[in-house]
């Protein structure tokens, strides 16, 4: 590669990254505030996907983001995964309202640890001392952050480790399952599955929820702001895909998985600056012990001591699962924690 290629190829990546980070960022505050006028978490979501679905199509047919036609077979191959992505979904909106937006994220955190050993026992991946300190680090500064979180509750935490099993089971499965039965459709066109399914399948969430009518009719009284503030999360939804894509195709999956933390570290300071939440000496220990762990174990290059399945961009999807993880933290309300 020449140097001016290598220029190029740097510059887009950065490009990428800028495109990936500020729409991870925003799509986090903005669902925050608008949490505060519109809150239905499930109907924003489904907004958010029902928005993504034109444009999957303008993208494809555009050729920016190519798809394969779209096959019935595919639909049903796609079912049980995007099951398991609303059942992700509905976690979040029922339990982590009741925790705090560090723990969310260290949990999230716990989700390698977790990877690392299931990889271990059952794919053959072989662990080097280094990777086990790392995933240990990550598991101490999540204990040390939960001892400060006064937001602990039973049912917070029952919900909580429900939504990490199934933040672990799923990119799992869908890198075996969808490789071998969506061989012919690009990321795009999985992606575009995915979110069509999830659509009613979150409308049944609201309406088991009992606030199907509510949510539709309190839609069209928002003002013309809050109506922009859904437009531009939906835009900000979308190009998170947009950014992970072309970002998977052009830099490694470490730098990706770097870049995230990255965004994790900066939505954590951006808690504390929109939203007044404060941490303590040891909860800053902790959540700095856990990162510290997150950033030893991506950076260190480790090779299955058999061959994997290839991995697919659906991780894409999983990408937008840790955006909604985050952000569907926005149902807590942080004025009730005021007037407590």
């Amino acid at each position: 590669m020449s140097a001016q290629e290598q220029k190029q190829f740097a510059s887009q990546a950065l490009i990428w990254f800028a495109v990936q980070g500020i729409s991870s960022i925003s799509l986090t505050i903005l669902n925050k505030s608008l949490a505060f006028y519109y809150p239905f978490p499930a109907m924003i979501i489904a907004i958010q996907n029902l928005f993504s679905i034109p444009l999957f199509v303008a993208a494809g047919y555009s050729n920016i983001l190519p798809m394969n036609q779209i096959q019935l077979q595919h639909l049903l191959y796609s079912l049980p995964t995007t099951l398991c992505y609303v059942l992700l979904l509905w976690t979040s909106i029922e339990g982590l309202s009741a925790v705090s937006i560090a723990l969310v994220v260290i949990m999230r955190n716990l989700v390698p640890f977790a990877t690392g050993a299931i990889e271990n026992i059952f794919f053959d991946l072989k662990l080097t001392g280094r990777s086990y300190i790392s995933l240990a680090a990550i598991f101490v500064g999540a204990v040390f952050y939960s001892l400060t979180d006064f937001t602990l509750s039973y049912r917070g935490i029952t919900w909580l480790l429900l939504n990490t099993f199934l933040s672990v089971l799923i990119p799992i499965v869908e890198k075996r399952y969808l490789t071998s039965k969506l061989k012919d459709q690009t990321p795009a066109g999985i992606n575009f599955y995915r979110n069509t399914l999830s659509v009613p399948m979150l409308l049944v969430i609201a309406y088991l929820q009992g606030n199907l009518g509510e949510s539709y009719e309190t839609y069209f009284t928002l003002s013309n702001s809050t109506h922009l503030m859904v437009l531009v999360s939906c835009l900000a939804g979308f190009s998170i895909g947009i950014a992970y894509y072309f970002l998977l195709k052009i830099v490694s999956n470490t730098s990706i998985a770097i870049a995230n933390t990255f965004y994790k570290l900066t939505t954590l300071a951006a808690s504390t600056l929109f939203w007044g939440i404060e941490f303590d000496s040891i909860g800053i220990i902790g959540i700095l012990v856990s990162f510290g762990g997150i950033l030893s174990y991506t950076t260190e290059p480790r090779k299955p001591a058999t061959s994997a399945p290839p991995a697919t961009v659906t991780e894409s999807s999983d990408k937008k699962m840790e955006e909604v993880l985050v952000d569907i933290e926005a149902l807590q309300s942080d004025e009730e924690k005021r007037q407590k």
